[in-house]
């Protein structure tokens, strides 16, 4: 189901959006929060308001125990609603799971995995194989499997990412040193130039006999 990779932008963007961006965290950040932002603005339409009273469409994680004992089956309609939100929220992902793809392949196989499982649960509720309870049910399974699966490259990915905030903090550190020591040759280089400029006297006739100068 969409919640899978969603559950994966919920467990890291917090991490990542409090510590100081590596490569890898700015990039998984950046897809999870576009990917946040699209299916917030998704699930808010009013067309699929129809499925909020059997599901929660934008955090699955929080789905309630009163809705995995929905004993309805989806009607039509919700069946038709639910089959839209699916094909709108395959923009959302695209560029996470591209993103993942790219830094950490590990992770994207476990997503992949949970979103076929998830694909076979959407399939039963909308051929009216499952009702609303057993679906929601199996959301909450999966998302747990999911979870359980994908611990360690969770740590996996924060031990990369904890390894670029070191190797950046000591470019950081290389790079201030290093305009520390421009800026001392500078300064040290003016100091000589001044030290060896030629001084140049400049001297004029005044009145009665007088002679003034000026030396620069």
């Amino acid at each position: 189901m969409k919640s899978h990779w969603r559950t994966v932008i919920a467990l890291i963007l917090p991490v990542l959006l409090a510590s100081c961006g590596s490569r890898t965290e700015n990039l998984v950040a950046g897809a999870g929060q576009d990917a946040r932002s699209c299916v917030t603005s998704i699930a808010g339409n009013s067309k699929y308001g129809i499925l909020k009273n059997h599901t929660n469409i934008e955090h699955p994680e929080f789905i309630t125990a009163d809705m995995t004992l929905d004993k309805n089956f989806a009607t039509t309609e919700e069946a038709l609603a639910f089959k839209s939100l699916i094909d709108e929220f395959l923009p959302c992902k695209i560029k996470f799971f591209e993103t993942l793809s790219a830094t950490a392949p590990d992770l994207q196989l476990i997503l992949i995995k949970a979103e076929i499982r998830g694909k076979n649960n959407i399939s039963g509720l909308v051929n009216k194989k499952i009702s609303w309870g057993v679906f929601n049910k199996n959301v909450v399974n999966n998302i747990a499997s999911f979870l359980d699966e994908s611990r360690p490259a969770l740590q996996r990915l924060q031990a990369r990412i904890n390894i670029e905030q070191r190797q950046a903090a000591i470019a950081r550190q290389q790079a201030l040193q290093a305009l520390a020591i421009l800026a001392d040759t500078a300064l040290t280089l003016n100091a000589i130039s001044e030290a060896n400029r030629p001084i140049l006297t400049t001297c004029s006739r005044g009145g009665l006999g007088t002679v003034n100068c000026v030396s620069r």
